[in-house]
């Protein structure tokens, strides 16, 4: 007999235990609208299927939809429950997990043919809905934040991961993005924006009483940051990250040129290009002249060289007339106060103080 687990019982022991493995039976569209950690997409009614059934529901019934749901899937019941079983077999009975969208039909029938084959997995309650409304509660917890700013270039990310998992949140990372017009990140695309609240919500499923986090806006790219999270932002106190110009223009280079080049993920002509692209989208916000001159500036630096040195006056340009206007533009609109400024060592080392208070005040 399969059992079955309560959604904020199984996240408890997924925000545990990472080595386990929810197997999701939705169709492949459901599954790229939103995911959780830690699942694999095997459908029992692929894309095609479900519509059918969808429109068989709306015409003629459940009891028809069931009927034609069961005419589709029978031919390719045995392959489906081997793909499950593969899946699912390099994990322990107690880690394996099972769920659809709501936690009817489709995950009954599969965790029913999987026990016809003495194969135990767990069915959670409510399936992707019930996990999801957790998650989403989670979000709204009642955990405080403090926001580390600074003007962009000054490593704000790099300082953050010197957090543990307990003690930040890394937004950027969970949306695959800087946060800005320059922000993709060569190579990866935006997860879905269910799959970023999931994240998040996994995250602060079990809240710490404070966490450290880059002072971003209500998007991170095309993904929104949830409504209840951008409170807790506002609301929040500011540590100022300084670092000079020259720090910031090769930090900017580091992230933007080399680690692409280095890693593979562009060739020099393809990384102009996408660069050229991400400029020509702030073209009225810099105006036509500072567009023009910095267009120009990236064409010349490809053709130079590679060098940090070939690349300075674009990314300087782009920092003076873009990225710091923006900035000022968002401190003064700050509804709470910088409540310290240092320099990096001297910023890690106050939040770790404030992070200590937190927790000794719980």
């Amino acid at each position: 007999m399969n059992e079955q687990i309560k959604a904020c019982d199984f996240l408890h022991i997924l925000e545990r235990d990472e080595k386990l493995i929810a197997l999701d039976v939705r169709s492949e569209d459901e599954f790229e609208r939103g995911a959780i950690p830690q699942s694999l997409n095997i459908p029992i009614l692929n894309n095609s299927h479900r519509k059918t059934v969808g429109i068989t529901y709306k015409m003629m019934g459940q009891e028809e939809a069931i009927k034609i749901g069961h005419e589709l899937v029978d031919p390719i019941k045995k392959e489906l429950v081997e793909g499950w079983r593969l899946a699912l077999q390099q994990f322990p009975k107690d880690r394996r997990f099972l769920y659809c969208w709501r936690g009817g039909l489709r995950s009954q029938m599969a965790a029913s043919w999987l026990a016809e084959e003495g194969f135990e997995v767990r069915r959670i309650e409510g399936g992707h809905k019930a996990i999801r409304h957790e998650l989403l509660q989670a979000v709204s917890g009642s955990f405080e934040l403090i926001l580390l700013t600074g003007l962009t270039g000054s490593g704000k990310t790099k300082l953050l991961q010197r957090f543990g998992k307990t003690e930040q949140l890394d937004l950027e990372d969970f949306a695959n993005h800087r946060g800005s017009a320059f922000g993709p990140v060569v190579g990866k695309g935006q997860p879905a924006q269910q799959t970023f609240e999931n994240l998040l919500g996994m995250r602060v499923f079990t809240p710490s009483p404070l966490y450290v986090v880059e002072h971003e806006g209500n998007c991170v790219g095309r993904i929104l940051v949830p409504p209840p999270f951008v409170e807790k932002m506002r609301q929040a106190p500011l540590v100022y990250l300084e670092k000079s110009m020259d720090e910031r223009i090769a930090h900017i280079f580091s992230e933007y040129i080399t680690l692409p080049l280095s890693s593979g993920m562009a060739t020099p002509n393809t990384l102009r290009e996408i660069l050229l692209g991400q400029l020509s989208r702030i073209k009225r916000r810099l105006g036509m002249a500072h567009y023009s001159e910095i267009n120009e500036d990236i064409i010349t630096a490809f053709q130079t060289g590679l060098e940090l040195g070939h690349h300075e006056k674009w990314i300087h340009a782009l920092l003076i007339h873009y990225y710091d206007r923006l900035y000022n533009h968002a401190i003064e609109k700050s509804p709470t106060p910088i409540i310290f400024r240092g320099k990096e060592q001297e910023c890690f080392e106050f939040l770790q103080e404030q992070l200590k208070c937190a927790h000794k005040n719980k």
